[in-house]
Protein backbone atom coordinates (compact mmCIF):
# COMPACT_ATOMS: atom_id res chain seq x y z
CA UNK A 1 0.00 0.00 0.00
CA UNK A 2 0.60 3.58 -0.85
CA UNK A 3 2.61 5.10 2.33
CA UNK A 4 4.20 8.36 0.72
CA UNK A 5 2.59 10.91 -2.28
CA UNK A 6 4.23 14.15 -3.35
CA UNK A 7 2.04 16.26 -5.98
CA UNK A 8 3.12 19.58 -7.16
CA UNK A 9 0.66 21.83 -9.26
CA UNK A 10 -2.81 20.08 -8.39
CA UNK A 11 -5.53 22.10 -9.20
CA UNK A 12 -9.09 20.50 -9.96
CA UNK A 13 -8.70 17.38 -7.69
CA UNK A 14 -11.32 15.55 -6.34
CA UNK A 15 -9.14 14.92 -3.14
CA UNK A 16 -12.02 13.02 -1.27
CA UNK A 17 -11.70 10.63 -4.42
CA UNK A 18 -8.16 10.17 -4.58
CA UNK A 19 -7.31 9.54 -1.29
CA UNK A 20 -10.45 7.97 0.31
CA UNK A 21 -8.10 4.87 -0.90
CA UNK A 22 -4.81 5.44 0.28
CA UNK A 23 -5.79 5.37 4.14
CA UNK A 24 -2.04 3.61 4.81
CA UNK A 25 -0.43 7.24 3.56
CA UNK A 26 2.32 8.14 6.52
CA UNK A 27 3.81 10.92 4.57
CA UNK A 28 1.42 14.06 2.08
CA UNK A 29 3.38 16.76 0.93
CA UNK A 30 1.37 18.82 -1.42
CA UNK A 31 3.13 21.62 -3.43
CA UNK A 32 0.80 24.85 -5.08
CA UNK A 33 -2.61 23.10 -4.66
CA UNK A 34 -6.12 23.70 -4.46
CA UNK A 35 -7.49 21.92 -1.47
CA UNK A 36 -11.35 23.61 -0.49
CA UNK A 37 -11.34 21.47 2.52
CA UNK A 38 -7.89 20.09 4.50
CA UNK A 39 -10.31 17.83 7.05
CA UNK A 40 -9.99 15.03 3.88
CA UNK A 41 -6.42 15.06 4.24
CA UNK A 42 -6.23 15.06 8.51
CA UNK A 43 -8.47 12.61 8.20
CA UNK A 44 -6.39 9.69 6.99
CA UNK A 45 -6.00 7.38 10.20
CA UNK A 46 -2.31 6.45 9.31
CA UNK A 47 -1.01 10.15 8.50
CA UNK A 48 2.11 11.39 10.48
CA UNK A 49 3.79 13.95 8.20
CA UNK A 50 1.60 17.14 6.26
CA UNK A 51 3.78 18.99 4.26
CA UNK A 52 1.40 22.11 2.55
CA UNK A 53 3.26 23.94 0.37
CA UNK A 54 2.21 27.52 -1.03
CA UNK A 55 -1.39 25.89 -1.36
CA UNK A 56 -4.20 28.17 -2.15
CA UNK A 57 -8.03 28.39 -0.85
CA UNK A 58 -6.83 26.58 2.54
CA UNK A 59 -9.83 26.02 4.83
CA UNK A 60 -9.21 24.35 8.08
CA UNK A 61 -12.23 22.89 10.31
CA UNK A 62 -12.34 23.16 13.82
CA UNK A 63 -13.70 19.48 14.08
CA UNK A 64 -12.21 17.11 15.59
CA UNK A 65 -10.72 14.08 13.55
CA UNK A 66 -10.12 10.64 14.09
CA UNK A 67 -6.16 10.63 13.49
CA UNK A 68 -3.97 10.49 16.76
CA UNK A 69 -0.64 9.51 14.56
CA UNK A 70 -0.14 12.90 12.90
CA UNK A 71 3.31 13.92 14.48
CA UNK A 72 4.52 16.76 11.89
CA UNK A 73 2.54 20.24 10.50
CA UNK A 74 4.52 22.06 8.05
CA UNK A 75 2.91 24.79 6.58
CA UNK A 76 4.42 27.33 4.10
CA UNK A 77 3.09 30.39 2.28
CA UNK A 78 -0.30 28.96 3.92
CA UNK A 79 -2.85 31.51 5.06
CA UNK A 80 -5.13 31.41 8.21
CA UNK A 81 -6.09 33.89 10.89
CA UNK A 82 -6.17 31.31 13.90
CA UNK A 83 -4.21 27.71 15.17
CA UNK A 84 -7.82 26.93 16.37
CA UNK A 85 -8.00 23.62 14.36
CA UNK A 86 -4.87 22.06 15.74
CA UNK A 87 -6.27 21.92 18.70
CA UNK A 88 -8.02 18.52 17.40
CA UNK A 89 -4.19 17.33 16.75
CA UNK A 90 -3.39 15.86 20.48
CA UNK A 91 -0.63 14.33 20.04
CA UNK A 92 1.37 16.77 17.68
CA UNK A 93 5.05 16.77 18.16
CA UNK A 94 6.28 19.28 15.75
CA UNK A 95 4.68 22.35 14.02
CA UNK A 96 6.17 24.42 11.48
CA UNK A 97 4.74 27.78 10.51
CA UNK A 98 6.46 29.78 7.45
CA UNK A 99 5.88 32.61 5.99
CA UNK A 100 2.23 32.24 6.69
CA UNK A 101 1.22 35.57 7.21
CA UNK A 102 -0.73 37.47 10.20
CA UNK A 103 -2.33 34.82 12.53
CA UNK A 104 -4.60 36.14 15.69
CA UNK A 105 -2.97 33.97 18.43
CA UNK A 106 -1.73 30.69 19.28
CA UNK A 107 -3.45 30.08 22.45
CA UNK A 108 -5.19 27.41 21.80
CA UNK A 109 -1.61 25.51 21.06
CA UNK A 110 -1.79 24.84 25.10
CA UNK A 111 -3.89 21.99 24.11
CA UNK A 112 -1.30 20.29 22.58
CA UNK A 113 0.65 18.60 25.33
CA UNK A 114 3.00 16.67 23.42
CA UNK A 115 4.20 19.25 21.24
CA UNK A 116 8.13 19.49 21.12
CA UNK A 117 8.96 22.06 19.03
CA UNK A 118 7.17 24.72 17.43
CA UNK A 119 9.06 26.99 14.08
CA UNK A 120 7.19 30.65 13.26
CA UNK A 121 9.13 31.65 10.90
CA UNK A 122 9.80 33.90 7.25
CA UNK A 123 6.42 36.45 7.48
CA UNK A 124 4.54 34.32 10.20
CA UNK A 125 3.55 37.13 12.72
CA UNK A 126 1.48 36.47 15.91
CA UNK A 127 -0.93 39.28 16.33
CA UNK A 128 -1.90 39.03 19.86
CA UNK A 129 2.22 38.57 20.28
CA UNK A 130 1.17 36.37 23.04
CA UNK A 131 3.70 33.28 22.98
CA UNK A 132 2.56 32.78 26.87
CA UNK A 133 1.40 28.84 25.99
CA UNK A 134 4.87 27.81 24.85
CA UNK A 135 5.96 27.88 28.07
CA UNK A 136 3.48 25.47 29.62
CA UNK A 137 4.54 23.05 26.97
CA UNK A 138 6.59 20.07 28.05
Amino acid sequence: DLEYICIDGGKNINWNQLLEPLNNLIKIELIKCDIQNTNVLFELKSLRYICLKDCKFLKFSHASTNNHFLKFIHIIKGSFSDTEWLKSFKNIDIIILENCGEINSIKSLEVCKTLRGISLTGNTKIIDGDLSCLATLK
